[in-house]
Formats: structure tokens, sequence, C-alpha cells
């Protein structure tokens, strides 16, 4: 059985042809028609997005690959966005938390898919240099709030959505409590670290 694929050709604002291709990361048994269907749906939203996310890149003369692959992560809970350079093409991963119309478009959706997107400019695979020039003058131009990663605390995606911690760590401090699903060196040692906000002790609590 093979996943379903959907593909989006684009004309940018650069007049240049793009061609982007989405697709389902899971298969679509026939038993889950309901749900496909309503991925599916969800999904004509990235198709909406993604454009518009690359025009605004176009507009601060931005250059970003013009060979990427969009997925939809129906697994992901964590983690929101993921860019894998394979060979001279890109697959930008997107969590399908994102597309949940009860998530803010801007600051969650599109936020992420620029944030991905910077990292197929050349040189831009990490957090730094111009990576974070281009996020700064894209959260200047449009009033992002994209950055290296983005918390659980963050409330980027409303709580109500967020799979439910299986570890917290607490501050002996302030008593700012961080959260984790997976297991971590911070949760096997929380210890060695120390608070962000004031410096105080952390210990685990969950």
């Amino acid at each position: 059985m093979s996943p379903c694929h959907i593909t989006l050709s684009i004309i940018s604002s650069t007049d240049r042809y793009v061609k982007v291709k989405f697709k389902l990361f899971a298969p679509l048994p026939y038993i889950y028609l309901c749900r496909a269907a309503e991925i599916i749906t969800k999904m004509r939203d990235l198709e909406l997005y993604a454009p518009e996310c690359m025009a605004e890149l176009d507009a601060l003369k931005i250059k970003y690959s013009r060979n990427i692959s969009f997925v939809i992560n129906t697994r992901a809970k964590s983690r929101l966005g993921l860019c894998k350079k394979i060979g001279n093409s890109y697959v930008i991963e997107i969590s399908e938390l994102l597309l949940d119309e009860r998530v803010d478009e801007k600051q969650g959706l599109k936020s992420t898919i620029i944030h991905e997107l910077l990292h197929t400019c050349r040189g831009c695979m990490k957090h730094t240099g111009r990576w974070a020039e281009y996020a700064k003058a894209v959260n200047a131009a449009y009033g992002y709030n994209i950055k290296r990663a983005s918390a659980r605390n963050d409330m980027i995606i409303p709580r109500e959505l967020q799979p439910e911690a299986k570890f917290i760590i607490r501050c002996t401090g302030c008593g700012a409590e961080i959260e984790r699903i997976k297991m971590s060196q911070l949760v096997k040692n929380p210890r060695k670290y120390r608070c962000a906000k004031c410096g105080g002790k952390l210990e685990r609590i969950k």
C-alpha cells in the first residue's frame, strides 16, 4: 500500500517556475478513509500557506532552494518542523498539529514554514550566521517570532492539542517548570543544569 501523493506547481513572485511536492507521511488504508479525508482537507492549508511564505522571502530577496518537497508529519508530537537535505534537494516536514485551525496561522504555521525554508538557503542548515541574519530580517519585516527553537511552554500549540508531558523538571528557586515528552540528559541529570530564568537548581518532579 503506497502513500498518497499530491503535487503542486507554483509560479513565484519572481516568475521562476517552482515545483513543490506534497505528500502524506503515512499510508491511507480504506478503513481510515474518513481520517484520510480530514488530513487532505487540512493539507490544502499547507498548499495555500507555503506559496505565501515563499513570496514573502522573495520580496526580501532571500534566495531559498527551488527544489523542495513538503511532508505533513502525522507522527511528530514535540517537533513542529524539520528540514533535511538530500543531495541537491530538501525535504521539509511540517507537523500535522500546525494545520489545526486552533493554532495561530502566523506565529504557528507560517513561522515554522519560513523557519524551515530559511534552512534551504545557502549555508543555513544551522541556526547561526546567515540563517540568524535572515530570521532577524523576516521578523522585522513581517512581525514573526522566528527563533532557533520553540518550546512547549511558548504555547504555539494550544494546551488541548499538546501530548501529555512524561517528564517535568522544576526550578527549586523560581518554581518554573520544564516539560519533556522524551528522555534526555536534562531528564536524567537535572542537577547538572540551571534554570534559564533565575539560575536556580533543577529537580525532576515527574
